[in-house]
This record gives C-alpha cells, sequence and structure tokens, in this order.
C-alpha cells in the first residue's frame, strides 16, 4: 500500500455528521505530509476540476486511488491580493515518502500541526456558507488563523456522505488575531474553489 491510509483514522472514527448539518469543528494534530499534485494557474473554479481529474488519472495509473486515498484541492493564493491570472491551485494526493514520483506531477507537502477541521456539504452552497463562517468560529473558541494554506480533502469514506472537509491551519500559540487580519481569506471567490 503505498497511500498513508491511516493519516486521518481518528477524523473518521468521530460521530458522523449527515449533508443537511452545515458543519462542525473538530482539533486535529497531523504530521506532515508528502504530495504529489498536478498545478493549475488562473481564477480560482475554472480549471481546479480539471486538475482533480488529472490527479486521480495519475494516482490510477498507479494503482493509488483506492478506498483509502486522500485527495486535497489546494489554493495556494489568495484572490483578494493576488491577480486572478496569477491564482495557484494544486489538485493532490497524499502518497508515501518512498514512492518514487515521475515528471508528470509535482511534489510538495502539507504542513504538519493542528487545525481546525469542517466538516462541509460537498456543494456550492455547504462551500460558500463554510467560508463565510468558518473564521469567525475559530476566533470565537479565541484560536487564530496560521499564514499556511487551507486545503479540502476529499475521500471516499467522505464523498459517500456527500461531505468534504476544511483543514485551516492554526498557529501553535494561539494569539489573538484581528478579525479584519482574517477576513481577506473568507473572500468569496474561494467558494468557487471548492466546488468540484
Amino acid at each position: 500500500m503505498q497511500v498513508r491510509t491511516d493519516l486521518y483514522r481518528d477524523t473518521f472514527a468521530a460521530a458522523p455528521t449527515t449533508a443537511g448539518e452545515i458543519m462542525r469543528m473538530t482539533l486535529h494534530h497531523i504530521p506532515n505530509h508528502r504530495l504529489a499534485f498536478v498545478r493549475v494557474t488562473g481564477p480560482f473554479g475554472q480549471g481546479n476540476a480539471q486538475a482533480i481529474a488529472e490527479i486521480k488519472q495519475w494516482a490510477s495509473r498507479r494503482g493509488l486511488l483506492d478506498d483509502g486515498a486522500i485527495l486535497c484541492g489546494i489554493p495556494r493564493d489568495d484572490p483578494s491580493v493576488t491577480p486572478p491570472d496569477e491564482c495557484r491551485y494544486d489538485a493532490a494526493i497524499v502518497v508515501n515518502d518512498d514512492l518514487e514520483l515521475d515528471s508528470t506531477v509535482g511534489v510538495g507537502g502539507l504542513r504538519g500541526g493542528q487545525y481546525a477541521v469542517f466538516d462541509v456539504p460537498h456543494t456550492a452552497e455547504g462551500m460558500g456558507a463554510a467560508w463565510s463562517s468558518i473564521f469567525e468560529e475559530i476566533e470565537t473558541r479565541g484560536l487564530a488563523v496560521d499564514g499556511e494554506p487551507i486545503f479540502e480533502m476529499y475521500t471516499s469514506a467522505l464523498l459517500a456522505r456527500h461531505l468534504c472537509q476544511l483543514w485551516v491551519p492554526l498557529r501553535p500559540e494561539h494569539p489573538h488575531r484581528s478579525r479584519n487580519s482574517i477576513a481577506i481569506r473568507s473572500n468569496a471567490s474561494f467558494a468557487s474553489t471548492i466546488t468540484q
């Protein structure tokens, strides 16, 4: 088995969430993870589905796209400060450190640490509601968002329940942060990034 199927086992052992719920937040600490990814550059939403399709095809040809596969969508830029044509989005799959990768995919990683994790209905409405409320929920709990990218996570277990997850990196020391400093990350244009 070359896909890291054990990474989020505790997450899926949690109480089930139905697609009718807006979202719920849990806190999880994860180690660093290695990624194989396909990157698209341009306005969020336009090329995301194609990038996801490409990384799935790449993984499927190598026998990596099984029930334990963990796919991620990672918007690398804030569209409120980055020109739309320069916004980068990575469609990725978590892979073992020793897996040999070819030149058709990029190699990257997810930084380990503490994350606020939101179960979100995998619909445009669900994602829009999540992006408009996750930062307030985090701040209400006295936590602070880190500067690392937020990522979307997709697994067969989540998709079977019509869900995906948003993983929001948190600062280790949890200092309070002004709402204005994180509000830019909740820009509505992020919502189009999420729905594939």
